[in-house]
């Protein structure tokens, strides 16, 4: 007994993913990733993970302070989609950040070495910020 399945003409096709590096708007100024750092953490219910760090400045790495980055991603320390988990945007401008779970697509897509690459998609539209794309961040510990 042979058994396929088929798609269908009516079926809509899945969101494409940006394939650039992230980029969009940060509480309304133009964000363009350009370095990243994670640390090895131990999150949720005793989970290894990752805390990745995402600056738009082509300086920050592992030895730069924690506040120089705006985008802070938290994930499983393994390579998959993770919708559950969340990203924080801080606004370059002043204090103010947000924490995001719902709606949002985090995706680490290879850990090799000291190097840990991915993909995120996050909107807020109440705080003018939305960025998509790729990413590449070195694992500092």
């Amino acid at each position: 007994m042979l058994v396929s399945c088929k798609k269908h003409n009516n079926d809509p096709e899945p969101p494409e993913q940006a394939t650039h590096v992230v980029t969009g708007k940060l509480y309304g100024k133009d964000f363009t990733f350009a370095s990243g750092k994670a640390s090895r953490e131990i999150i949720d219910f005793q989970e290894e993970g990752f805390e990745i760090f995402l600056s738009s400045a082509k300086a920050d790495g592992c030895a730069s302070p924690d506040e120089n980055f705006h985008v802070i991603i938290r994930t499983p320390r393994k390579v998959g989609k993770f919708p559950d988990y969340y990203a924080i945007l801080a606004d370059p401008a002043s204090s103010d950040y947000a924490m995001f779970t719902d709606g949002n697509v985090f995706e680490v897509t290879s850990i090799s070495g000291n190097t840990i690459k991915g993909y995120l998609k996050v909107t807020d539209p109440e705080r003018n910020s939305a960025i998509e794309g790729t990413f590449e961040a070195t694992i500092c510990n």
